[in-house]
């Protein structure tokens, strides 16, 4: 249910804010639909921003060496 609404905003915003602030904790699993939905964002022209990574999300990001896709953008 989640990616099919995260599609859907993504291709209905030029500009998206995800936070994911009351995430407590992601497994690689949650990487991999942020990395896509980064990718299909990219594709369709909309500004993808992520806020509030949980601290276990960033690692598992920097030990895949992602960590860049995901981080905010300054």
């Amino acid at each position: 249910v989640l990616w099919p609404t995260l599609q859907g905003l993504i291709a209905e915003q030029p500009r998206l804010s995800l936070s994911l602030a009351d995430v407590a904790h992601a497994n690689s699993a949650a990487l991999v639909l942020l990395l896509q939905a980064r990718e299909m964002a990219a594709r369709v022209g909309c500004e993808l921003t992520l806020t509030d990574l949980p601290a276990d999300l960033v690692d598992l990001a920097r030990m895949s060496q992602s960590e860049q896709l995901i981080a905010p953008k300054s």
